[in-house]
């Protein structure tokens, strides 16, 4: 589960990007300048947002899962997983 959620922390700012790139509109990062395609290709910059929008909805359900997986091990299992995880909420 983490490396998917890695995968799109990685992913979804490339596509954002990709997508801008590809609008063919002078766009900014930062502040910065950023390049953009000479000739738009708006059929491929609005599936590639499509894509983009996808994976965050798919992010938002799946870092969802891990924190209700992480308090399922806490409170059902009892395995102690979220106290090994915040270093807090240890017992002296």
């Amino acid at each position: 589960m983490h490396s998917l959620i890695y995968l799109l922390l990685l992913t979804l700012p490339v596509l954002g990007v990709y997508s801008r790139y590809l609008g063919g509109n002078e766009w900014f990062l930062f502040g910065l300048p950023m390049p953009f395609a000479e000739v738009a290709d708006r059929p491929q910059a609005r599936m590639i947002i499509g894509w983009h929008k996808t994976l965050a909805a798919f992010g938002y359900w799946l870092i969802g899962l891990h924190a209700a997986a992480a308090l399922f091990h806490h409170y059902i299992v009892k395995d102690n997983a979220l106290v090994r995880m915040l270093p807090w909420l240890k017992k002296p």
